[in-house]
């Protein structure tokens, strides 16, 4: 049986491996074909992948309020698919939640730059210019509210 069995293993393995016998019966590989590429994983599409699973736990966790742990995340999977325009908004998005509103600008900047004037990304700069204005504001207040400080006081004791 094994005798049967080898040269019927031997035929597949060189037809697999696309060898062939000489005329001694030893193996030459043929160096023109290479199947190792066929093997090799895409790093893009490796990069994408992992970007996207990334993504999809950052997404879980920002739902739950967890945005601090989602952040790095969302950051990750934007550097990992960086022409990914909805990694960047939903990292701008996190950004903003957690008042890291600079950062976010620049989150929002590149998605605008890899798909301009898209609708979401132009409302989240908007909101985000609403919060830019509502800090300054608040600092105003905070600045004037320093300066007045002394007639506050005087205020309250003729009251």
């Amino acid at each position: 049986m094994m005798r049967l069995l080898f040269p019927l293993m031997m035929l597949v393995l060189a037809t697999l491996t696309t060898t062939h016998v000489s005329a001694q019966g030893s193996f030459h590989y043929e160096e023109e074909e290479e199947y190792d590429d066929d093997y090799v994983i895409d790093e893009e599409a490796e990069n994408k992948f992992r970007a996207q699973k990334l993504h999809d736990n950052a997404m879980k966790l920002a739902i739950d309020g967890r945005e601090l742990e989602a952040l790095p995340m969302f950051a990750q999977a934007a550097q990992l698919d960086p022409e990914n325009s909805g990694f960047w908004s939903d990292l701008g998005v996190t950004q903003m939640r957690t008042n890291n509103l600079d950062a976010a600008l620049q989150s929002f900047q590149v998605a605008d730059e890899i798909l301009p004037g898209q609708k979401l990304i132009q409302d989240n700069l908007d909101a985000l210019q609403e919060h830019f204005d509502w800090r300054e504001k608040q600092e105003s207040v905070a600045a004037e509210g320093v300066s007045n400080e002394g007639g506050t006081e005087s205020l309250g004791k003729e009251l």
